[in-house]
């Protein structure tokens, strides 16, 4: 069966050539024609965390919430890294009390809800007046 088609090819070239033209050309066509419906998104999975704590130098928002946090963030499941985001551009001290914190979690469902239930547990060391919140979904 092989030898055969081998064969039929051998003899008649062009129409092979025609054929291969014929399927490349419905291939690019198909290329230029077929709607691209979104674009996937290849960015790391991430939490991020706020908190406002107005009245304070950023100092000690930096010592009282933002070192807590990125010590204890790491510590869950799934969490590879928690990056202060001041750090995460440049390592400037802070220059406004505000703390804010990228959690880089790896793919699930409950990262957000395990952060969630992290933060009063890391704060609650006498702590009184911050209150993180966890940024909703800018999907």
């Amino acid at each position: 069966m092989v030898d055969r088609l081998i064969e039929v090819s051998l003899r008649n070239r062009f129409l092979v050539v025609a054929f291969f033209l014929l399927i490349g050309g419905c291939g690019y066509w198909a290329l230029l024609t077929t709607p691209i419906d979104a674009i996937p998104d290849l960015s790391d999975n991430q939490v991020i965390v706020f908190t406002d704590w107005p009245g304070r130098s950023p100092q000690e928002v930096a010592d009282q919430v933002t070192y807590p946090l990125t010590v204890s963030l790491p510590g869950l499941p799934g969490v590879p890294r928690a990056i202060p985001a001041a750090c995460a551009s440049d390592r400037r001290p802070p220059r406004d009390p505000l703390s804010r914190h990228i959690v880089q979690t790896l793919p699930g469902p409950c990262a957000r809800s395990m952060t969630r239930r992290r933060i009063p547990c890391t704060l609650s060391s006498g702590v009184i007046g911050p209150s993180p919140t966890v940024v909703p979904l800018a999907r």
